[in-house]
């Protein structure tokens, strides 16, 4: 999904792809990024951000959710912007019998974790 998110997004997934075609893909450079709504650049080999971004990649959410062939936890909170783009993610990624789907209110993504710790752990006793 990020590779539409925005331009600069693509253009770096598209770089990245061209370098690593090149053979420059353990070359170090600088790509965009976006993460809750913030953009920032950071500093990978073309390979690694490929390995991530690329929406044909294993690391492409919106394409392999269903794949996942073990009992999953998906958590968000009400305001983590998962939420917005995750929902069918999330909800395809827990199809598994034992797996788990929670939304917490008022978590965001960095809270999250914490305030879902009592839950993870039962979920994992469970499993």
């Amino acid at each position: 999904g990020y590779y539409n998110l925005t331009p600069e997004g693509k253009a770096s997934v598209d770089r990245a792809r061209a370098m690593v075609k090149a053979g420059q893909g353990n070359q170090v450079a600088t790509f965009s990024n976006n993460n809750q709504g913030r953009s920032l650049q950071v500093e990978t080999t073309a390979a690694n951000y490929l390995s991530y971004f690329d929406p044909n990649g294993p690391c492409d959410m919106h394409r392999t959710a269903g794949s996942v062939g073990v009992p999953a936890m998906w958590i968000a909170g009400t305001n983590d912007q998962v939420l917005n783009w995750g929902a069918d993610i999330g909800r395809r990624v827990t199809a598994r019998p034992k797996s788990a789907y929670v939304v917490l209110p008022g978590a965001t993504h960095v809270s999250t974790p914490s305030q879902a710790s009592g839950q993870i752990v039962t979920w994992l006793q469970q499993v």
